[in-house]
């Protein structure tokens, strides 16, 4: 059985937030955030794993129109 998703509690926007105030994109931001897990809090670590999975899905949406 596939796991679902919850996101009912999830906040717009933080994410793109906390990249903003490092003075970096979203893709940036997520790359330093995946390669230096411990220097970041683990729901931080969960949204940059949940842009990445959007950048890819954004991707092959592209790819496929």
């Amino acid at each position: 059985m596939k796991k679902k998703n919850n996101f009912d509690n999830i906040k717009k926007g933080s994410f793109t937030k906390q990249a903003k105030l490092a003075k970096m994109t979203v893709n940036r931001f997520t790359k330093k955030v995946l390669n230096n897990k411990d220097d970041y809090h683990l729901i931080t670590e969960k949204r940059a794993t949940l842009a990445k999975n959007f950048a890819k899905m954004r991707k092959k949406k592209k790819n496929k129109n």
